[in-house]
């Protein structure tokens, strides 16, 4: 009785997931038909960032990378490292939601760095790094 319990209590927790996980690839699929263009690496750092588990904070770092690109003459900024930060952040800015280090990610990315953008043909203020 416990567990069938338990599994109800979960189940809308894995059927997000399940949703996300879809968008995300679905998302990766149409980047993957983006143009580049190139971008500068505006600014790059890590973050300490927070969240509450039970009675308790929990603490981490996330990468923030900002980068500057032009489509048509028109200059444009984002922050999207790994195109699936689109779906993780929910409409919250995110930095990176990138499976690797923060660390890593940050030491990649540094100011001043040109670097390939995918900029979404149809609206340029989408865009991402890595896809």
């Amino acid at each position: 009785m416990i567990v069938a319990v338990a599994a109800l209590m979960l189940l809308p927790s894995l059927l997000g997931w399940r949703r996300r996980r879809r968008q995300i690839e679905a998302l990766r699929a149409m980047a993957r038909n983006w143009p580049s263009v190139e971008g500068r690496i505006t600014a790059s750092a890590l973050q300490d960032v927070f969240r509450h588990e039970s009675s308790h904070a929990v603490g981490a770092q996330r990468a923030v990378v900002w980068y500057e690109y032009f489509v048509g003459g028109r200059r444009y900024s984002n922050n999207v490292v790994d195109i699936a930060d689109e779906i993780r952040s929910e409409g919250h800015p995110t930095g990176s939601g990138s499976p690797e280090s923060p660390r890593l990610t940050a030491e990649r990315y540094r100011e001043g760095d040109t670097v390939p953008v995918y900029v979404d043909p149809k609206d340029p203020h989408h865009s991402c790094l890595e896809r």
